[in-house]
């Protein structure tokens, strides 16, 4: 099976640094480019067709909000508060996100091409929908997770708990799992296409048993 590419790079037409000027406030309709955002509260607001690019976010509040047709594109991310966010219809392109919260997040009939996620809180969020593109998902709380329907192509998920996540109805080429925890995972034929390290595949031997109808029982000790 051919490895899956890893995410592309992303270019900054120049540096942003801490020394640029600081947006503390985004209109609802609004294009942002070469900034510096951090330490800013954009809770529970609403914007549609926002188009941000080669920025760097830090520490900004965004939980509870909703964006609808959005374009993300060269943006780093980091310590940053997704929760309960709300997102449809949106592009993200070529963006690292480390150390986020993104625990409930709704991320659905998305783009996702190009992207990083490190060390991100991310349970019982929903992906439904969406497609992935060379996005490397890296020591990640990825519990009770739903990827109904999503179209995964050259995705990795590295040292990631993903213990209770919904695969049911997703494509799948060049995906591999490797040092993940894969417990009472759901819709296990969609994972037809993907690759494992030999430690996850066996840790689903039992999941897989059960769901071919097969009954798994331990051996008597007087049986030898």
């Amino acid at each position: 099976m051919t490895t899956p590419r890893p995410p592309r790079g992303f270019r900054q037409d120049r540096r942003v640094s801490r020394s640029d000027p600081n947006c503390t406030d985004l209109p609802p309709e609004y294009s942002a480019r070469n900034i510096h955002i951090s330490d800013v509260d954009f809770s529970f607001k609403e914007f549609e067709l926002v188009d941000i690019e080669t920025c760097n976010v830090f520490d900004v509040k965004v939980n509870g909000s909703e964006w609808d047709r959005c374009t993300l594109s060269a943006l780093h991310v980091e310590r940053c508060d997704l929760a309960n966010l709300k997102m449809a219809n949106c592009g993200v392109h070529r963006c690292r996100y480390l150390r986020n919260r993104i625990t409930g997040a709704t991320l659905v009939d998305g783009y996702w091409t190009d992207v990083l996620l490190r060390d991100c809180v991310a349970d019982m969020s929903s992906w439904r929908f969406t497609r992935f593109q060379r996005v490397a998902f890296e020591k990640c709380k990825l519990v009770d997770t739903d990827w109904t329907s999503a179209q995964m192509k050259d995705v990795t998920f590295t040292d990631c708990d993903l213990s209770d996540a919904q695969f049911s109805q997703c494509s799948m080429e060049r995906v591999h799992f490797s040092g993940c925890t894969l417990d009472r995972l759901k819709g296990l034929p969609s994972l037809s296409g993907a690759s494992m390290d030999p430690t996850d595949a066996l840790s689903l031997t039992y999941q897989l048993a059960a769901a071919m109808g097969i009954s798994v029982r331990e051996m008597r000790a007087d049986s030898c």
